[in-house]
């Protein structure tokens, strides 16, 4: 018995459904409440995607999702102008992945955010 497989529509928005509350809860911890500088934005193109920008102190964390299915992370640290880009999925069509590997995307993603946050990346 092979898994199911999901839609790009499913992945995308399997993805910003627990990213964005995820993102939302590190703008409400001590350090992110403390600092003048905590922002977070969520931009919905049409046809295009979604950005999901947190910025807590001197890091930004930007999450594009686009429409055809690419999702990338990027970090920047802002007081030593360094970036780092992690690509969790490239450009794909419909039953290229399965509900245990979205899961492993989330995940990955999640563990990057906290890093990035931290200055561990």
């Amino acid at each position: 018995m092979t898994p199911q497989t999901l839609r790009r529509l499913d992945v995308k928005k399997q993805f910003i459904e627990t990213i964005e509350p995820f993102a939302h809860r590190q703008t409400l911890k001590p350090k992110a409440v403390n600092s003048s500088k905590t922002t977070m934005s969520i931009q919905r193109y049409n046809h295009s995607g979604t950005k999901i920008q947190l910025r807590i102190g001197y890091s930004k964390v930007l999450i594009h999702i686009f429409s055809n299915g690419k999702i990338n992370l990027t970090h920047y640290d802002l007081f030593f102008d360094r970036e780092e880009t992690l690509e969790i999925t490239d450009a794909f069509d419909n039953g290229v992945y399965t509900q245990d590997e979205v899961d492993g995307f989330i995940k990955q993603a999640k563990t990057f955010i906290k890093q990035a946050l931290k200055g561990e990346v």
